[in-house]
């Protein structure tokens, strides 16, 4: 979600969804952005925003900080398996007032539901929460750190303005792969970051793909929505080699964002637009090929990359080093979101934030992860 922007205009814009053509089944490889980059000018020392334990939360931020607004600073945590709202002076005053989205019973996210990017209609002040849903039955637990396997998608929740109930309104992009209770790896897509488009017409979309073919780690991919949808289900078209062509639900997309050349993973993408920049930034975890593997050297972490459109982005520069997934015993880095203070055309100021463990547990003893942040000066460059 674009963190800057809290209110995001949702006009009544309609478009028409490109034809269907077909496609093979192995997507390209995502092409990158030329003569643009960014680069990391300096950051400030990791700092503990709400320890492990606080409050009786464990496990978070599981998903990016999603904020609803900034004053009264009210935002939305995912702790463990379901969100919290969140609401206080600051990030680290600010107490959970209500669990406003746990998993339901059968469906989609009966294993897990954590909100990754809201917007908010300016017309009613409606929020729409995407949320990552796991579906856990049928499936075992991940030999790497204990977590129950699952199938992912992107859902969709609605609030009312004032209202603390969210209604679940299902899922609205998904994976082209059946389940598969006998993977030995995450299936489906989720962690959508979600913004609009500058002008308002198309919601833009960044998810994590985990069922990328054999042989390569997690990526990142893209779909685009009307605005005037409100990103409801039947609405978004997945990027696919060179244009928005295939469906939202099933459909198989071609990545933005991939650590194929590295043998690694990325995914957990947080994006915002930066206006003073004309660049879209994204932030993401990335794990290297042997990161995980007993008293290795980790190679990944929390990465940024930058966009004119959202599509092609520069090559990632890496901010953070540590492991970039929940990893037992372990010191973990992961799930970021940019919270950005000041921009000018070519430097951005912003605050990172992240979920942190420096032995990583689902205990407050071991101590799971929990929510630090530093400052980052960003700098972007241009060949143009």
């Amino acid at each position: 979600m674009c963190c800057r922007s809290i209110v995001l205009l949702l006009l009544l814009t309609a478009i028409v969804a490109p034809p269907l053509r077909a496609q093979p089944e192995t997507p390209a490889a995502p092409r990158m952005a030329e003569g643009i980059g960014v680069t990391i000018e300096r950051t400030g020392p990791q700092k503990v925003i709400i320890p492990s334990g606080q409050h009786g939360l464990v496990g978070f931020p599981d998903e990016g900080i999603t904020f609803l607004s900034r004053k009264p600073l009210s935002f939305l945590l995912v702790a463990g398996v379901s969100t919290r709202l969140m609401q206080g002076s600051s990030l680290a005053t600010a107490k959970p007032v209500a669990e406003v989205i746990a998993p339901s019973p059968g469906g989609p996210d009966n294993g897990y539901a954590g909100v990754s990017a809201v917007i908010t209609d300016p017309k009613d002040g409606t929020i729409r929460a995407f949320y990552h849903a796991e579906d856990w039955e049928g499936y075992e637990k991940l030999g790497l750190n204990g977590i129950n396997n699952f199938l992912a998608s992107v859902c969709l929740a609605t609030c009312p303005a004032d209202g603390k109930v969210f209604t679940k309104q299902g899922p609205v992009i998904t994976g082209p792969d059946a389940k598969d209770t006998s993977s030995k790896h995450p299936q489906g897509i989720g962690t959508a970051s979600v913004t609009v488009t500058p002008g308002g017409k198309y919601l833009l979309a960044w998810f994590t793909v985990y069922s990328p073919a054999p042989g390569r780690g997690s990526e990142i991919g893209m779909a685009r929505a009307p605005a005037a949808s409100g990103g409801e289900a039947g609405s978004w078209w997945k990027w696919r080699d060179t244009d928005f062509n295939e469906p939202g639900i099933g459909g198989r997309g071609t990545p933005v964002i991939s650590f194929r050349e590295r043998k690694g993973a990325a995914m957990d993408a947080s994006v915002v637009w930066v206006p003073e920049c004309r660049r879209y930034v994204m932030v993401f975890t990335g794990v290297i090929h042997g990161d995980t593997a007993p008293d290795s050297d980790p190679q990944g972490g929390i990465w940024v990359a930058c966009s004119r459109e959202g599509i092609a982005w520069s090559e990632p520069t890496r901010i953070v080093k540590g492991i970039g997934v929940p990893c037992t015993g372990r010191e973990c880095t992961m799930h970021p979101s940019l919270v950005v203070n000041s921009a000018t055309a070519d430097t951005i100021d912003a605050t990172l934030l992240y979920g942190y463990s420096p032995s990583w547990g689902m205990t407050v003893e071991a101590p799971s992860h929990h929510l630090v942040g530093r400052t980052v000066r960003l700098k972007m460059t241009d060949g143009e």
